[in-house]
């Protein structure tokens, strides 16, 4: 058995791949949205009509993928009864808020078995304005390139707050680093990262197994298995 290490050592034989893999589609939306300042939970605040999380919901749905797994907190029912309104999905419940990279992997668990041709998209319940084009975009981008992971990136003039995408010397992402824990020169940075991402799978749930709360919210980052994947020597990709 190869085991944890053995799915992540660098050189491994490249899987075969084809662009009918399956593709799972994890929302995540068990964020309480504090900065909001509002007892209604974040994702279900209205864009033009509509909920955060409807519109997410809404260009998944355009894609060609498995049903939607949705991660919720334990006392969000509402947010349950409004993701039912748009579409057949599973919830699975993060019960503490130990970060996105523990959300994700209550959701990994809970998909049916793997195999090493799938593909896992990850995106955030509270970005209205992605559109299934651009996911779609992402997906392809990932499956031609045949990267451990392919991210979607912006370059944004004001990037304060959110997390920097890190690039070597040939332009080649090594990590992301959030506001927090960024220093003043990774702080001049403008290409950010949206939280959006299309990963092996195989790959991926080892990957969240070796990352640690080491950071100033102390929470597991999903973006840590980015720099991850670089030291491992597996392709990262971004679509800017």
């Amino acid at each position: 058995s190869t085991g944890v290490f053995g799915a992540l050592s660098r050189g491994s034989s490249p899987r075969p791949r084809a662009m009918t893999s399956r593709l799972f589609p994890i929302v995540l939306a068990a964020g309480s949205g504090i900065r909001m300042q509002s007892d209604l939970a974040k994702v279900l605040h209205q864009v033009c009509g509509r909920s955060l999380i409807s519109h997410v919901l809404h260009s998944v749905l355009d894609l060609d993928a498995e049903p939607i797994t949705v991660v919720v907190s334990a006392d969000a029912q509402t947010v349950r009864d409004e993701a039912t309104v748009v579409a057949q999905v599973t919830f699975v419940e993060q019960s503490k808020q130990r970060g996105t990279g523990d959300a994700v992997m209550c959701a990994l668990a809970e998909l049916p078995e793997d195999s090493d041709s799938d593909d896992v998209l990850v995106l955030p319940g509270d970005s209205p304005l992605l559109s299934a084009e651009t996911l779609s975009e992402l997906v392809q981008a990932h499956r031609e390139s045949d990267a451990a992971v392919t991210m979607l990136s912006a370059v944004v003039d004001d990037p304060t707050g959110y997390g920097r995408v890190a690039r070597g010397d040939e332009g080649e992402v090594v990590r992301i680093v959030e506001h927090a824990d960024a220093d003043e020169d990774e702080r001049l940075i403008d290409e950010i990262a949206t939280s959006v991402y299309c990963f092996r799978r195989s790959l991926l749930g080892p990957a969240l197994r070796k990352i640690s709360p080491d950071n100033v919210q102390s929470e597991l980052y999903l973006t840590d298995v980015i720099s991850l994947f670089a030291d491992m020597g597996h392709p990262v990709e971004a679509v800017v």
